[in-house]
């Protein structure tokens, strides 16, 4: 019974580690998507003033 209860534990913090990576992953995606339009802005105000 004892190794049951070790096994469960285990697959709870893999379970969270895995929602954890997942949320982070998909937080990550969204704020490359947010940040995308002000690098290709930031790129180009260098283009035009930083030649």
């Amino acid at each position: 019974m004892n190794w049951l209860l070790s096994f469960l534990d285990h697959m709870f913090m893999v379970i969270i580690l895995v929602i954890f990576v997942g949320t982070l992953i998909s937080f990550a995606k969204t704020l490359n998507r947010i940040y995308k339009p002000f690098e290709t802005l930031h790129q180009e105000l260098q283009n035009k003033y930083f030649k």
